[in-house]
């Protein structure tokens, strides 16, 4: 065996020159960077996912109890913001209360009880009355409008969802209270 190197087996075997390190170093800060920026965009994306499906959810959730509630009423009246219903000897009271005066923000309530968890806000569409009455053609008091727009409380820009139900009555159980 020779142990002796040559001169130009020993340049081989020196290494990485400085200019190869700088160079990797480069691409692997540019690939960790552009790494780091996808998972914070896929990170932001999950989590508004989430938002909105939970949002969606919970609003779902909210109309449907109002429809089978008014759908069950004997009588119905309306109000700034709300709708009392009369089912027997019961009377619910379905509120959009406003969060801060003037905020344009509600939080929806069933007789001071919060439908929905509580970073969920709701607002109005536009011009439209969360609850409407709808009347036949003689006036008649025939069903409720439903509408509103709901967001979550950390991001009230992002529109979750937004609901419009229409719920007919039992004509033959209105009281015209």
């Amino acid at each position: 065996m020779n142990f002796k190197k040559t001169k130009q087996q020993l340049r081989q075997e020196e290494g990485f020159s400085l200019v190869e390190m700088l160079v990797s170093m480069a691409l692997l800060s540019l690939i960790m960077m552009i790494t780091i920026n996808i998972m914070t965009v896929v990170g932001k994306t999950a989590q508004t996912v989430d938002y909105q499906v939970n949002v969606t959810q919970e609003s779902s959730y909210a109309a449907e109890r109002m429809r089978r509630v008014i759908r069950s009423a004997d009588g119905i009246s309306f109000g700034t913001d709300s709708v009392t219903l009369y089912i027997r000897d019961q009377t619910i009271i379905f509120l959009a209360e406003e969060i801060v005066v003037d905020s344009g923000e509600y939080v929806l309530r069933e007789d001071s009880q919060s439908v929905m968890s509580s970073d969920i806000i709701i607002m109005k569409v536009g011009a439209s009355d969360f609850f409407t009455p709808i009347n036949d053609d003689s006036g008649e008091l025939v069903g409720v409008r439903i509408v509103f727009q709901s967001f979550d409380d950390d991001d009230d820009e992002m529109i979750a969802g937004t609901i419009v139900s229409t719920q007919s009555i039992n004509r033959s159980l209105i009281l015209n209270r």
